[in-house]
């Protein structure tokens, strides 16, 4: 008799710790956790080169010269929710391009701006925050 209500008292014991559950899924990621990256893309007008980029970054702002290229391309990160993506190119007739991505996620076109008007001296500007 005492072997059935210990037997009893396992299946029982076993039964409630098999059917407890967490209160959060692990794949779920509070919010305050989760982590982006910026991908910055310029691009100089036909034949035309950039000279120079200036992006901020997650340690503050950042300019590289760039005069033999017609193209540059850039991640940067991780940062968090309310970070302000900026690019300035200049020359080249440039095209800047801020892209964003969530974790894991792919990158997506946030911000674009093209300049076809003065020399080919003038900067190209555009800037994104983080809000999604």
């Amino acid at each position: 008799m005492k072997t059935y209500s210990l037997l009893g008292i396992l299946l029982y014991f076993f039964c409630a710790v098999s059917f407890i559950s967490c209160d959060k899924d692990d794949s779920e990621r509070s919010e305050d956790s989760t982590v982006y990256y910026v991908k910055y893309e310029a691009k100089g007008a036909m034949k035309y080169n950039i000279e120079s980029v200036t992006v901020s970054t997650d340690k503050g702002s950042e300019t590289i010269t760039t005069s033999k290229q017609r193209s540059w391309t850039q991640t940067y990160g991780p940062v968090s929710k309310g970070f302000r993506a900026s690019i300035t190119a200049k020359g080249g007739w440039a095209t800047v391009n801020i892209y964003v991505c969530k974790g894991d996620e792919p990158f997506a076109l946030k911000k674009s701006k093209s300049n076809n008007v003065g020399n080919s001296n003038t900067s190209t500007s555009a800037s994104y925050t983080i809000d999604y």
